[in-house]
């Protein structure tokens, strides 16, 4: 049931979907040579500095998240998670593997008195602005429909 609100909440804020913003400064912390150390922006980084910080940031952060939203459905809580089980097999692409989201859907689910709706959208608001800050992007600003958005994890439903 959990997954049917989390996608229904997700289709929800999926109407703030927009192109992303340009990066911001934010970085990611890697070692170099000696005992220096680099800052490289996500949007700078290759695919094995994303995937590093991925492994060592993103997934540190994320996991208690969903973990407290439900501590059985996301006991696993992995790259699979959002990426997909075939994760490996398309690059980490995204959006991949996710619920589809059907913009339409999203008024009448803002509009729920459904106390779980509202749960799912709580979480589903402060993934979203986790990721952003994440990987340097601003979160959706429905003003100007640019930023983070859940488009940028789940894909338009058809």
């Amino acid at each position: 049931m959990h997954r049917t609100i989390l996608a229904g909440v997700c289709v929800i804020l999926a109407a703030c979907g927009g192109p992303a913003a340009e990066p911001a400064e934010e970085t990611e912390t890697t070692e170099t040579s000696g005992s220096e150390e680099a800052q490289i922006a996500w949007a700078d980084m290759n695919t094995e500095q994303r995937g590093h910080y991925m492994a060592t940031v993103v997934v540190p952060r994320m996991r208690p998240m969903f973990q407290e939203f439900d501590a059985e459905e996301f006991a696993e809580f992995n790259c699979a998670t959002c990426h997909g089980d075939n994760a490996r097999d398309v690059g980490f692409h995204m959006p991949n593997g996710l619920h589809p989201l059907n913009a339409e859907q999203i008024p009448s689910m803002f509009e729920s008195e459904d106390p779980e709706v509202q749960r799912v959208a709580q979480f589903m608001g402060g993934v979203m602005t986790t990721m952003a800050e994440l990987v340097g992007e601003q979160p959706y600003d429905p003003e100007t429909h640019e930023g983070f958005s859940c488009m940028n994890c789940h894909a338009a439903e058809q």
